[in-house]
């Protein structure tokens, strides 16, 4: 799964759903791209909490820490096994995956990510506290290749719940390079949260060397 960037080459990955071989969808966004509608068999979602890991900034490296909330939707059951079988940078050939994060930095724990409606993009408070919002779909052919691929993302994400399960809803466009809407993730989505350990801090470092299988 190719990973979305975040901001200056960092980047993050969601992965999978509550079991190896269960299936952690609860609630389906709908996805559409290219005049095509997605519907995702399976997901997942997960959190990471005031992780330090160090960063490289406009200033040069430092050390920050983080927090995330993602959920990931795929277009194949079993995707929690999937990606603990094959590696959290495998890209799935021949296959869907969408994807939204919330990622939060701070130079002191900024704790969990909290039930909010969040724009898309990157916002910083008065405290210096960065949030980035990204949603990303991949239609990936035999090569692993985004089919339709889309320049940008706007919109909002909403979260209602956090635990037991990821909860909220989405309201987002897909943008072509002159603007022109090119497809839409919108809608409720219930995922139940998974047992995989994100490695937070190498998403961030963009030590992720994709694969296709």
């Amino acid at each position: 799964m190719r990973t979305p960037a975040l901001v200056a080459g960092m980047a993050i990955l969601i992965a999978c759903g509550s079991s190896s071989s269960g299936n952690g969808l609860n609630t389906a966004p709908s996805i559409t791209l290219a005049g095509t509608p997605y519907t995702p068999k399976d997901g997942g979602g997960l959190s990471v909490t005031n992780k330090s890991c160090t960063v490289t900034t406009l200033a040069g490296p430092a050390t920050l820490s983080f927090s995330a909330l993602v959920a990931g939707f795929s277009s194949w059951s079993g995707v929690c096994g999937w990606v603990k079988q094959n590696s959290i940078c495998a890209s799935k050939q021949n296959a869907q995956f969408g994807s939204l994060a919330i990622i939060r930095g701070s130079s002191t724990p900024p704790g969990p990510i909290q039930p909010g409606t969040y724009p898309i993009g990157q916002t910083a408070d008065v405290s210096g506290n960065l949030t980035i919002v990204e949603v990303s779909f991949e239609n990936l052919d035999a090569a692993c290749h985004p089919v339709a691929p889309y320049t940008t993302a706007a919109g909002t994400v909403t979260i209602t719940q956090t635990s037991p399960t990821v909860k909220g809803s989405a309201s987002v466009t897909f943008l072509d390079a002159g603007g022109a809407t090119v497809g839409t993730f919108s809608g409720n989505f219930d995922v139940n949260t998974c047992d995989y350990q994100l490695d937070l801090c190498g998403q961030l470092a963009g030590t992720c060397t994709n694969t296709c299988i």
